[in-house]
C-alpha cells in the first residue's frame, strides 16, 4: 500500500507551531511505499490509553460532577482514567461497533471498586457506559474484560509525582516526558499550549486480545499534542464554573499574544 499524508500549512502557521507538535507535523508530511509512514512496526492494532488531569476537566468539562465537587485526594495528585481505545492499521480508532448495553451492576465487585477509585464518572457524558458503547465494543472483549484491561493499563502506566507536587505552578514538559521514558512513549495534551490536561500512551495488543508492553506511539498520535515546553499544572478550583470563565479569558489573551 501507498500512504500519502499531507497537512495544510502556511508559512505563518509553521512558525507559530510549538514543541513536539511542530516536529510531529513536519515528520507526517511524507510519502512512503508499502509501510505505515507514522512509525516503524505500527501496522498492527494497538491500545491507546487516555488519562486526564481532573482539576482541568472540572474547569472545562464537568464542573457539576460529583468527582469535582467531592474529589478523592488521589484524583488531584495523579491522572485519572478516561478511556482505552483500539487503533487499527494506519492508526485510525475503531468506534461504535455495536454490542450489548453495559449493566454496571453486573460487573465483578472488584472491577466496580476499581472504576470508582481510578475512573470517576463525569457529568459531560464521559461515563463508563458511553466509553463501553463507543470504544469498548470494538475491542473484541467482553465488558468485564474491557474494564479490567483499562484498569490494568492505568495501574501499569507511569505515575508522575511532579504533578501533585506542582499544583498551580509550572513544570518543564521534558521532565514529565522523561517519567514516561521519552518523547516517543507519551503524548502530552494541553489547552493553549501551556495548561496541562492529560496524557496518552500506546500499548501492544497481543493475539489473545489482551495488552502487552507499552510501545512507541506513531507520529499520527503525536500530531494531537499541542503542548509547549512549559506546562501549567492546575489545582482544583474552589468554584470550577467561575474558574472556567477566568481561564477562558486567560487563554484568549494568551492566544492574542502568540498571534
Amino acid at each position: 500500500n501507498t500512504y500519502i499524508i499531507c497537512l495544510p500549512c502556511t508559512v505563518d502557521g509553521i512558525f507559530s507551531m510549538r514543541g513536539i507538535g511542530f516536529f510531529a507535523m513536519l515528520t507526517a508530511c511524507v510519502l512512503s511505499q508499502s509501510e505505515d509512514p507514522f512509525s516503524e512496526g505500527n501496522l498492527e492494532e494497538f491500545f491507546l490509553l487516555f488519562q486526564v488531569w481532573l482539576p482541568d476537566a472540572c474547569v472545562f468539562e464537568s464542573s457539576a460532577s460529583e468527582a469535582c465537587l467531592q474529589p478523592d485526594s488521589d484524583w488531584v495528585r495523579s491522572l485519572i482514567l478516561r478511556s482505552v481505545r483500539l487503533h487499527g492499521p494506519g492508526s485510525y480508532v475503531r468506534e461504535s461497533c455495536g454490542g450489548p448495553h453495559l449493566d454496571v451492576k453486573s460487573l465483578p465487585m472488584e472491577t466496580q471498586r476499581g472504576l470508582s477509585k481510578f475512573w470517576p464518572e463525569m457529568a459531560d457524558g464521559r461515563s463508563w457506559r458511553g466509553e463501553w458503547h463507543k470504544y469498548g465494543t470494538c475491542t473484541g472483549l467482553s465488558a468485564d474484560e474491557y474494564f479490567d484491561l483499562a484498569l490494568h493499563l492505568h495501574q501499569r502506566s507511569p505515575k508522575p509525582s511532579l504533578l501533585g507536587d506542582h499544583l498551580n505552578a509550572k513544570v518543564n514538559a521534558s521532565d514529565l516526558i522523561d517519567v514516561y521514558g521519552g518523547t516517543e512513549f507519551v503524548v502530552l495534551m494541553c489547552h493553549g499550549e501551556s495548561v496541562f490536561t492529560g496524557a496518552r500512551t500506546c500499548w501492544e495488543k497481543k493475539r489473545d486480545g489482551t495488552a502487552g508492553q507499552q510501545k512507541k506511539c506513531p507520529v499520527s498520535i503525536h500530531m494531537d499534542s499541542d503542548c509547549g515546553s512549559e506546562l501549567y499544572i492546575r489545582g482544583l478550583p474552589a468554584d470550577p464554573k467561575q474558574s472556567r470563565f477566568a481561564t477562558a479569558v486567560w487563554l484568549l489573551q494568551y492566544s492574542f499574544l502568540l498571534s
